[in-house]
C-alpha cells in the first residue's frame, strides 16, 4: 500500500513539472542589471555589512512624513535592495514551502 500511495504521489509531481525557457535579455541594460547581480552575490565584509545595516536604521529614523510619494518610494527601493544584498551574502540553504512539504510527505512514507 506505501508503494503505491509513494509512486502516485511521485507521478502526479512528475506530471505537474514545467519547463522554462531562459532566454537573452531584450536590451543591454538588462543584461548589464544581471551581470552586475552575479558581482553582488559574492559574500559582503562585516564592515560592509554594518554600513549598510546603518543605513537601513537611518531610512527608518528619518522623518518620512516631510517627504514627497516619490522620495518615500525611493527610499522603500533602497531598503529592499540593501536587504536583499545582506540575504544573498548571507550563509545557509533556503528550503521553500512546497519543497519542504514534500519531504516531510516523503519522511512520513518512508519511516
Amino acid at each position: 500500500m506505501k508503494k503505491i500511495l509513494l509512486l502516485s504521489v511521485l507521478a502526479a509531481f512528475m506530471l505537474n513539472v514545467t519547463m522554462l525557457q531562459a532566454s537573452e535579455p531584450k536590451n543591454k541594460k538588462a543584461k548589464q542589471e544581471t551581470v552586475q547581480t552575479k558581482k553582488e552575490a559574492k559574500k559582503l565584509s562585516e564592515a560592509e555589512i554594518q554600513q549598510l545595516t546603518a543605513r537601513v536604521n537611518e531610512i527608518n529614523q528619518m522623518d518620512k512624513k516631510a517627504l514627497t510619494p516619490k522620495e518615500r518610494r525611493d527610499l522603500r527601493k533602497e531598503v529592499r535592495g540593501i536587504n536583499d544584498k545582506i540575504n544573498k551574502s548571507a550563509d545557509g540553504i533556503y528550503i521553500g514551502g512546497g519543497a519542504l512539504l514534500v519531504v516531510i510527505i516523503l519522511l512520513l512514507l518512508l519511516l
